[in-house]
């Protein structure tokens, strides 16, 4: 039987959409899991969205101003404080510290302050936005201006369901192409949670040529390529990251809650060493190609 991989995308309270977030919570849930090591990764979303997928969430209208949504900042001070208390309270769990910075080619100079103001074992890029159609212009953190940009699931009201995902994951190989600070791709398939139901199944394949350009950019970077759980991760990605040279993989629930920690860990896991990677370290969390 696999031993359950480090769950290495955890969301707590330090999270601006994660209310339900508790980290000591999370540890002892952790535990009651038999898992031996997990990474809270909490969001840092620096780029402005001028549009949400529907109605925004109540929890999350003190972050939209004038139309335009702006998370929070992470309090890096009070987020390690938290994940030190965490370790001395349990012991036996392994607790990395992260982040799960969005679009972090866009915020160059915003990212490396970040990162310098603590230490971060696990760093993930994600993607969570794509240019606005409409060609407004929109601040950002940093103090540059740029095209804005969109939540992802609220494109799909503006484009076909299929050209969302190619312009998603034509961002992801631009981000994978350059220097961004971060080791680990989250969830590629993020489009996948909001696919539209008039347009049937989502169907990976009908995108692979796409999905194997992104890849490759990911493996020719040296980073690797983290198996979400938050859907079930189609196998057939895995195996593309395989063929294009992928190196490792990660695995994250993407849990912003504690119920949700290691969610489908067991058959994920065995899904991907079906297709040719196998345990790694617990330090790293990553299983290399056997």
């Amino acid at each position: 039987m696999l031993t359950l991989p480090l769950d290495g995308h955890v969301h707590t309270q330090w999270s601006w959409d994660a209310p339900r977030g508790d980290m000591e919570r999370t540890c002892a849930r952790a535990l009651e899991l038999g898992l031996k090591s997990l990474a809270f990764t909490d969001h840092v979303d620096l780029t402005p969205w001028v549009r949400y997928r529907g109605t925004v969430p109540a929890g999350f209208r003190a972050h939209v101003t004038s139309g335009t949504h702006r998370a929070g900042p992470l309090d890096v001070a009070g987020y390690l404080e938290c994940v030190q208390r965490c370790r001395e309270l349990f012991p036996d769990l392994q607790v990395l510290s992260g982040v799960e910075v969005s679009e972090p080619h866009l915020h160059e100079k915003a990212v490396g302050d970040l990162l310098s103001a603590g230490t971060f074992d696990r760093v993930l890029g994600s993607v969570h936005s794509l240019v606005d159609l409409k060609g407004a212009a929109a601040d950002t953190p940093d103090g540059s201006s740029a095209r804005a940009r969109v939540e992802v699931g609220a494109t799909y009201a503006e484009r076909p369901a299929l050209d969302v995902v190619r312009t998603y994951l034509g961002e992801v190989a631009k981000m994978a192409e350059t220097s961004a600070p971060f080791s680990v791709l989250a969830h590629i398939d993020y489009p996948a949670r909001y696919w539209p139901a008039r347009s049937g199944p989502f169907r990976p394949e009908a995108v692979e040529e796409e999905y194997r350009a992104a890849l490759r950019a990911l493996a020719a970077s040296g980073r690797a390529l983290e198996v979400n759980t938050r859907l079930r991760f189609p196998a057939q990605v895995v195996d593309w990251w395989r063929d294009v040279g992928g190196q490792a993989v990660a695995f994250g629930s993407d849990a912003h809650q504690p119920d949700r920690l290691a969610h489908e860990f067991a058959d994920t896991a065995a899904m991907v060493a079906a297709h040719g990677f196998r345990p790694g370290t617990m330090t790293s969390g990553l299983w290399p190609r056997a």
